[in-house]
């Protein structure tokens, strides 16, 4: 059975030609049977992409996405008919948020590892209106956030450029009553945004707004931006920073678990799908479990106690600096 590695030539600070002599110079490494079992697709349309998958369903095992996370969510979308195929992730994008919550290493040679000797690990995602997500939707500021993020921004300060728009938008945008249905649940409240996250870590493994989100809990994390005033945001960002953030309602944060909402807004707001504008509100979003099998590093069997306290420390400094910064190859 053939892998197909499905390249996104927008993705990261790489060109499509440069990423396939990267995939090609590790393949080298893998015996002549495993090379020749792989090939590269680079899609011009999303329709292309489609087509592809669904003429060659029946010779693929696997199909790996080389990208961020939007083409994550791209394949994902493609293979979904076809439960037989499982994904593998190559995070070469600027927002590899997926990757980094289902422990795939950053680097291109621990990816490509991963992805062709990993072991399958079944995941939820969301649909929204008639699309999917993989990681967050939401409605107001993360999709304001989205929209305005620049290419140049998000090449030259990785994920950080989210953050820094987040923090100036945060204090910026206007307010928006918001109108929440989940799982029969009815909430109002004057904010800014709703975040609706399958994943925990949306802005790096030290930030997020859904604390405790599982991806394969078969429920979707909601976080509701709604504050008295501004300065509340502050005490917000602090606590975020801090990881305090995991009462039900503290300094203009609320959370709640729910398979199923319905977000309405007035006025209407920009809404997002991993970090995709796809319209404006009202949405409707549904948690789907076990929707797709993604390739995971393998257990490690546990070692010397001290040598895994050393290697979790220096892994831990070396996530807060790959968040911050974006991929290198």
């Amino acid at each position: 059975m053939k892998t197909l590695i499905i390249l996104n030539e927008r993705a990261g600070n790489h060109s499509a030609k440069h990423l396939q002599e990267l995939i090609a110079s590790e393949l080298k490494h893998y015996p002549v049977h495993r090379r020749q079992a792989v090939e590269v697709f680079i899609p011009e349309t999303i329709e292309s992409l489609h087509q592809e998958i669904r003429s060659r369903q029946d010779q693929l095992e696997r199909v790996i996405a080389a990208g961020g996370d939007g083409t994550v969510l791209q394949v994902i979308s493609a293979i979904r008919p076809y439960p037989h195929l499982k994904l593998g992730i190559l995070p070469v994008g600027t927002g590899n948020r997926l990757a980094s919550n289902l422990g795939i290493p950053l680097h291109l040679k621990g990816a490509l590892d991963t992805a062709l000797n990993g072991e399958p690990y079944w995941i939820d995602i969301g649909r929204i209106n008639n699309g999917y997500f993989a990681l967050m939707a939401g409605a107001g500021l993360d999709a304001e956030i989205m929209d305005k993020v620049l290419p140049g921004e998000k090449k030259a300060m990785g994920i950080f450029a989210y953050f820094w728009q987040g923090v100036k938008r945060a204090f910026e945008m206007p307010y928006a009553i918001f109108e929440i249905e989940a799982d029969g649940q009815r909430i109002r409240a004057r904010g800014i945004g709703v975040v609706v996250a399958n994943a925990g870590n949306l802005l790096g493994r030290y930030f997020t707004l859904t604390p405790g989100a599982q991806v394969d809990d078969g429920l979707l994390d909601v976080c509701i931006l709604a504050s008295r005033n501004r300065s509340d945001y502050w005490t917000a960002i602090i606590q975020i920073l801090s990881q305090e953030h995991r009462g039900i309602h503290q300094s203009g944060l609320r959370h709640l678990r729910a398979k199923h909402i319905r977000i309405r807004s007035r006025p209407r707001v920009k809404t997002q799908a991993d970090g995709d504008v796809i319209g404006i509100t009202p949405i409707e979003i549904e948690a789907i479990p076990n929707a797709v099998a993604v390739y995971v590093p393998k257990l490690k069997k546990q070692g010397n106690l001290l040598t895994e306290s050393l290697h979790a420390a220096a892994e831990h400094l070396k996530n807060v600096i790959q968040d911050l910064l974006p991929p290198k190859f």
